[in-house]
C-alpha cells in the first residue's frame, strides 16, 4: 500500500523509483485533465506513467516485435476511497518475454513508499 498523502506526492516518489531501477518516464497522462478537456466530468485524480528501459525493450523487440503493442509499461497512480493507489501493468500472454520487465515494474511500484521516505 502506498502511504503518500496525494497523487502528486506518489508521482514524485515514482519518478525517483523509476530512476533508481534504471527505467525512464516516456510520458505522463493526466486522466482527470484529459477527460475534463473532452467535456467529461471526471473528479478522480489519476496519473498514468509510461515507463521504459530501452535496452530491455530492444531485447524484447529483437525477439518478437508483436510485443510492441504491450510496451511501454504503464504505472498508474490514482485516488480511491481516500487512498492513493499505485498499480503496474505489464501485458500477459506473451510468454516469458516480458517477465523481466514485469518484475522490475513490480519493484518500482513497491519502491514508491521507500522513495517517499515513508
Amino acid at each position: 500500500m502506498c502511504h503518500a498523502k496525494t497523487v502528486r506526492d506518489a508521482a514524485t516518489a515514482l519518478q525517483a523509483a523509476v530512476e533508481a531501477n534504471h527505467f525512464g518516464v516516456m510520458q505522463v497522462h493526466n486522466l482527470k485533465e484529459t477527460m475534463n478537456k473532452k467535456g467529461v466530468a471526471f473528479v478522480h485524480e489519476c496519473l498514468i506513467f509510461e515507463v521504459c528501459q530501452p535496452q530491455q525493450a530492444k531485447t524484447v523487440f529483437d525477439e518478437n516485435m508483436s510485443v510492441s503493442t504491450a510496451l511501454p509499461c504503464r504505472i498508474s497512480i490514482y485516488e480511491e476511497d481516500v487512498k492513493i493507489v499505485p498499480e503496474g501493468f505489464v501485458a500477459s500472454g506473451v510468454g516469458d518475454l516480458l517477465q523481466p520487465v514485469g518484475g522490475v515494474v513490480a519493484v518500482i511500484v513497491g519502491d514508491i513508499d521507500l522513495a517517499a521516505g515513508v
